[in-house]
């Protein structure tokens, strides 16, 4: 027989039964209150007397009928399967609200679950125009049944996924270019979404309350996404990630680990990659081959060259000094491996690459920022005193 009650199964009873709250009340001799019952959960002695009522409202079964009573108990157990499956789904959804949060329900298509919404005005809010919108009334998600995923829609949140399609691949570009993701994702006080796929990786953050929205950012290199920073559509209207529920390709359940109810701010260099992509995107392109390196910049001939006893002032500059050490005195700072960001840079992009792979061995500044040093050609250290101190003469 049912060893655990739920709310819905009380009110499955009393559909059955063409009972009210108030009659079932008096059967069981107790006091019930349904707004109770439905928010705060079944208490141990409600439990107990309607495991006893249903016993005594179950036909008894032919005890010779063995085939009749295994499908009789795989009956109930998938239907307590099913009630302890919306029983925490209401809990979750609750404690997700109550966190404030909004989330949008996501049903099952042909009985399978799915990521992605589809009822029309699901990322615009709830309301009695637009009952299909996103909330964070946990009474608006009441119907939600076995089957339906979660998502939590970030704009009204105040929130962005930081996700990681390839996490090997972006731990060693995030590396490359100055940005600490290992140390996100080993952060204890930040909340991680896991789906169950491996090499994956999702963190949630807040923005500060002073950004505006940022607009969803995706990088991919052939063809293969390796991490989105989710948060608006172009259009303005919000975009979702799966919360709770269950992964459709994996079947794994999503999880939450971390406080949600304390999801950290998000870090400063991550939010400048949102806010300034297109510093950004050339950065992680240069790391990945995307663009190919430039050119030498060609010389022209100096006053002199023939002369016997001649001494080319450029050679003898580079021999004296480095490229480094050229970009630092003039304010450009170090991060990362072998790069540079300029000063006075509006974003935190490192734009000047180091090429330590030359044919003659030199060490040659490359930038694709936004400085004077973004020539279209490699610079060695003269052409960066040149550029950077003697406004390009020489």
């Amino acid at each position: 027989m049912l060893s655990t009650i739920t709310y819905d199964g009380i009110e499955d009873f009393l559909t059955q039964h063409n009972m009210s709250w108030e009659q079932l009340a008096d059967k069981l001799n107790m006091k019930l209150n349904k707004n109770q019952l439905k928010f705060q959960g079944v208490t141990k002695k409600v439990n107990a007397a309607m495991t006893a009522l249903l016993a005594e409202t179950t036909p008894a079964l032919p005890v010779d009928d063995a085939i009749s009573q295994r499908e009789i108990v795989q009956a109930e157990t998938q239907t307590l399967k099913g009630l302890a499956a919306v029983a925490d789904l209401t809990s979750q959804i609750e404690r997700l609200c109550d966190a404030g949060l909004y989330l949008v329900p996501i049903p099952p298509i042909d009985g399978k679950a799915t990521k992605a919404p589809i009822a029309k005005g699901w990322n615009l809010p709830r309301s009695a125009i637009n009952p299909n919108g996103y909330s964070n009334n946990a009474d608006d998600f009441i119907n939600c049944k076995e089957g339906y995923n979660i998502g939590l829609c970030h704009k009204p949140s105040g929130t962005a996924a930081f996700d990681i399609d390839d996490l090997k691949a972006c731990l060693t570009l995030f590396d490359d270019v100055g940005l600490d993701l290992s140390g996100w994702l080993d952060d204890p006080s930040n909340v991680m979404i896991e789906s169950g796929k491996p090499n994956r990786a999702k963190i949630l953050f807040r923005l500060p309350e002073s950004c505006d929205p940022i607009i969803t950012r995706q990088y991919s290199h052939n063809k293969t996404m390796l991490f989105e920073l989710r948060h608006s559509a172009k259009t303005g209207a919000s975009v979702q990630d799966i919360i709770v529920g269950v992964h459709p390709e994996t079947g794994t359940d999503y999880r939450i680990i971390g406080d949600i109810g304390n999801i950290q701010i998000i870090p400063d260099e991550l939010l400048d990659v949102a806010l300034f992509w297109d510093d950004w995107k050339p950065v992680f392109d240069s790391v990945l081959g995307v663009v190919e390196p430039p050119k030498e910049a060609p010389r022209k001939p100096l006053e002199g060259e023939n002369l016997k006893g001649y001494r080319n002032p450029i050679v003898e500059y580079n021999a004296k000094h480095t490229v480094r050490e050229v970009l630092e005195r003039n304010g450009y700072r170090p991060i990362g491996t072998d790069r540079y960001i300029r000063p006075n840079s509006s974003s935190h992009a490192p734009g000047i690459k180091i090429l330590t792979n030359c044919r003659d061995g030199k060490e040659r500044a490359w930038s694709f920022g936004g400085d004077v040093l973004n020539t279209g050609f490699a610079s060695d250290a003269f052409d960066v005193f040149r550029l950077l101190e003697c406004k390009g003469q020489y």
